[in-house]
């Protein structure tokens, strides 16, 4: 699949910087890098359970939210930093019980 994204314009003469992740362990380790103002979640990770649907899919996508990614998006949000989630994003990491 391809997808493409438009970005630039005034933000990026603002000085805003875009940077793309693959995974949640990835996520967590660029927040660890350096903090960000905003993490998108355009992301479907989720523990895939409640339907036969995604039985093909479970053993390579499945996602049990991890302490890491929770410890990192509770500080993100705790320390006044925006998380915004769009489409599939809202059913991810469905795991959390916090």
């Amino acid at each position: 699949m391809r997808v493409v994204i438009l970005k630039g314009g005034i933000p990026a003469a603002a000085g805003m910087e875009t940077e793309l992740v693959g995974s949640p362990a990835e996520l967590v380790s660029a927040l660890d890098r350096a903090p960000a103002d905003l993490v998108g979640v355009q992301a479907l990770r989720f523990r895939m359970l409640g339907n036969e649907k995604y039985a093909p899919y479970r053993a390579e996508w499945a996602y049990e939210t991890g302490p890491e990614l929770v410890r990192t998006l509770d500080a993100h949000a705790g320390a006044g930093r925006g998380i915004v989630s769009l489409h599939t994003g809202c059913i991810c990491f469905d795991g959390w019980q916090s």
